[in-house]
């Protein structure tokens, strides 16, 4: 293996390991904090998620398309890129569910990922049935603490409202949304503060009216002009004016708390590591055995001339249940009458989004077959006849499913590894933005205080969204290995570097003064590959406290010295 190639003494502060949405954020707040970044991103382009594809000569979104209204996050991270303006919400229609038993439904206007906020209105009654609505009275006088043992959102939902508001209103949302089953997704990760308003509201559907109450009036979710990929271009276009390094096509083979390591043999030290990629990429950082092959969410676009959509007969589009017969698809959206914008962009034709999962569909599935399969279950969806020749265009994206057996829990890269991205925050924009905000806020607080001889003024000790502790080392596919916690001022790894370096060269010279010239070349050649060795690399960046200006004057005084000694002797060993 080729040994990593290492600047001598050269540490950034941050250096962030993933470029979608996640990393690009942090790293972005950290350089506008002053702070210097290095971002590694394994594919050609940033953004993960956030993509474009051309369908019928239409700019359309490969991803996601809208994101969550609830704090105000997204919507505050467009408006300093200069998106206020562009911010738009969906059409008021809404969305509609489609049934295990081909029944379809509007969703109910006062819920929150399918729970109902008034269980008894006649929407949710309508496609919860009124059995299943029964106990919603009895329900609104539990006790706070049932269900409060509960960690995955169906677990939590089915305690307090039955089994039937689970699997005809939560179920077919939640795995529309986040592509799992409720009973498999943690409660406090794809909907923050309901457990903390259960408690505090005393009933769950008054929890979900109150978080409601906190997002901006008009809609739960809402979009941006163009769809999400403006928020990315700003930072494509010229991340060196934002201040970081960006390493395109670079992939990572192991990080600890303060060092990168590439798979071409670069080795990069830092003040602090992030580790900001999605679950799968995560687990095969950071655990001894590699990642189970990530199944696929396949988005199929299909552009249609069908005037008879203009009525928009499902609305915005539809949520599958699980189960439902004759159909592959498990959610549909109907983008031209969801965003006003697009509808003037397709000029009369009609964008329609369908999603699969594997194995239903997956990566391997030839386009033809999903291209049948995505007009059959439009067809179906809509109660509009669609065929080949109403298709103007077709289109496919494919991203990585969460992982299932683990999806309730959060990936940990080792403590001292700070984290963000999709393995700790879940899918959605505004669940990734947010915590890489308060992570990229908790480092600059951290690193621009002066370090103290004990380790600093509590990097190591930051945690996953905020950061840090002991580290382990995270290879890719190799064991962990557990490294000492210490946070160095960024003048350790020069010094050391010189008083190793220098003392590498005195020796050098005694030994070239008595093996001859061409001996000693040879010899120093050695040594500068010892050097750039991954071992002696690591044990420059983790030197012991090499702190303080006293410190660093004296050796740069013993430097200097030993440095002088070796031109004069040198010099004089030279002159006949």
């Amino acid at each position: 293996m080729t040994p990593p190639v290492v600047t001598p003494g050269a540490v950034v502060d941050v250096a962030v390991v993933g470029g979608g949405m996640g990393g690009i954020v942090l790293a972005r707040d950290l350089a506008a904090a002053g702070l210097s970044v290095v971002l590694f991103e394994a594919s050609d382009r940033l953004g993960g998620e956030v993509s474009r594809h051309v369908v019928a000569g239409i700019a359309l979104d490969a991803g996601a398309e809208s994101f969550a209204t609830r704090g105000g996050t997204v919507a505050g991270f467009a408006t300093e890129l200069g998106l206020g303006d562009d911010i738009v919400l969906p059409d008021p229609r809404g969305a509609w569910l489609h049934e295990a038993d081909g029944e379809s439904f509007p969703i109910p206007r006062t819920g929150l990922l399918g729970i109902p906020g008034d269980p008894s209105a006649a929407d949710v009654r309508a496609v919860a049935g009124e059995a299943g609505v029964a106990r919603a009275p009895a329900a609104a006088g539990l006790p706070a603490d049932v269900g409060s043992e509960e960690t995955t959102l169906g677990g939590l939902v089915r305690a307090r409202m039955g089994e039937a508001v689970v699997d005809r209103l939560v179920s077919p949302i939640v795995s529309g949304v986040h592509s799992l089953h409720p009973d498999l997704l943690a409660v406090d990760r794809v909907a923050p503060g309901l457990r903390s308003a259960l408690q505090r509201e005393g009933s769950l559907a008054a929890a979900v009216l109150g978080l409601r109450a906190l997002a901006p009036a008009g809609s739960a979710g809402a979009g941006i002009r163009g769809g999400p990929a403006p928020l990315v271009d700003p930072i494509v276009a010229d991340p060196e004016r934002d201040g970081v390094d960006v390493r395109l096509g670079t992939r990572v083979r192991s990080i600890d708390e303060t060092s990168v390591e590439t798979a071409g043999g670069e080795y990069v030290r830092a003040r602090q590591v992030v580790l900001a990629v999605g679950d799968h990429d995560a687990v095969a950082l950071t655990t001894r055995a590699s990642s189970v092959p990530p199944g696929a969410i396949t988005l199929a676009t299909l552009v249609v001339d069908r005037p008879e959509l203009d009525a928009a007969p499902r609305g915005t589009g539809v949520l599958v249940a699980p189960g439902s017969t004759g159909l592959r698809a498990k959610a549909l959206t109907h983008a031209t009458v969801k965003w006003s914008w697009l509808a003037d962009l397709a000029g009369g034709r009609h964008v329609l989004r369908l999603s699969f999962d594997s194995p239903v569909v997956d990566r391997g599935t030839p386009d033809a077959e999903v291209r049948d399969a995505a007009l059959a279950d439009a067809a179906t969806l809509l109660g509009v006849d669609l065929a080949e020749r109403h298709l103007v265009g077709f289109g496919r994206a494919a991203w990585d499913a969460p992982r299932r057996a683990e999806a309730a829990a959060v990936t940990e890269p080792g403590v001292g590894v700070g984290q963000a991205g999709g393995a700790v925050a879940g899918r959605g924009l505004a669940a990734i933005i947010a915590p890489s905000r308060r992570q990229a806020a908790s480092l600059v607080a951290a690193l621009s205080s002066p370090p103290s001889r004990d380790g600093g003024p509590g990097v190591g000790r930051l945690r996953s969204g905020a950061g840090v502790g002991q580290p382990p080392r995270a290879t890719l596919g190799g064991r962990v290995r557990h490294m000492p916690s210490r946070v160095r001022p960024r003048m350790e790894s020069p010094v050391r570097g010189k008083l190793i370096f220098v003392a590498g060269a005195a020796v050098g010279f005694v030994l070239g003064a008595r093996a001859g010239h061409d001996r000693y070349e040879q010899i120093t050649e050695r040594a500068s590959k010892v050097w750039n060795s991954r071992a002696v690399q690591r044990q420059v960046a983790k030197g012991q406290d090499f702190a303080g200006a006293k410190t660093a004057d004296g050796v740069d005084a013993v430097v200097t010295g030993i440095t002088r000694g070796i031109s004069k002797a040198f010099g004089g060993g030279r002159k006949k």
